[in-house]
């Protein structure tokens, strides 16, 4: 029977919740690689926590008695992600749908390109239209293979090694629900500030 030590005990720290799961860590690759996967590929699966996810497993890979290891992440996750926007730009490039809202967003597009190509990634949902929108704009192609090797480095290197520096701080090892509800926070409010400044932005523009 389970105590109510128990249950407070993983909430505290689910890693000992998790420890268990992770133990065979080849039946977990390939989920950690398939969030990813799905949500750069197809616009869908926007609601994937797919930067979550890498947070996540970068700081579950800090923990010593888990058999996660940052490099088979990055073996897996730094190929999906390049060809997930390779085949969405790809997409985009086959359409030409013009109207003035398309407009408006192509041009806005090209005004910040290299900024959105790299770090793109970075915005919740919206983030996930970039290479579609590359493809619309007819954004050159020798740019865009260029630019999304670097920003997929960016954002793969980036999320899984801030998942593990902090995986590796004693207070978030201890409190590892305190990570877990940080790495699901952020994102959220990150979301919604650049919705509202988008919804600010489309406002002052009228």
């Amino acid at each position: 029977m389970i105590e109510l030590t128990d249950v407070l005990a993983i909430i505290r720290n689910p890693v000992l919740f998790i420890k268990p799961i992770m133990m065979n860590p080849w039946l977990v690759y390939p989920v950690l690689w398939a969030i990813v996967g799905f949500e750069s590929y197809f616009v869908l699966f926007a609601w994937l926590p797919a930067e979550t996810t890498m947070f996540l497993a970068g700081s579950l890979a800090a923990h010593q008695e888990i058999p996660i290891q940052l490099w088979w992440l990055w073996l897996g996750y730094l190929p999906v992600v390049y060809l997930g926007w390779r085949f969405k730009f790809r997409r985009g490039l086959a359409h030409n749908t013009r109207n003035r809202r398309m407009d408006d967003t192509v041009d806005f597009f090209n005004q910040h390109a290299k900024l959105a190509m790299l770090f793109g990634r970075y915005i919740p949902v919206l983030g996930i239209f970039i290479p579609l929108i590359a493809g619309e704009s007819r954004y050159n192609q020798a740019t865009f293979q260029r630019e999304n090797i670097i920003g997929a480095l960016i954002w793969v290197l980036g999320s899984t090694l801030i998942g593990y520096y902090l995986g590796s701080i004693p207070f978030f090892q201890q409190h590892f629900s305190v990570l877990i509800a940080g790495i699901i926070v952020v994102p959220a409010g990150i979301y919604y500030v650049v919705t509202y400044l988008n919804s600010l932005f489309h406002h002052l523009r009228r």
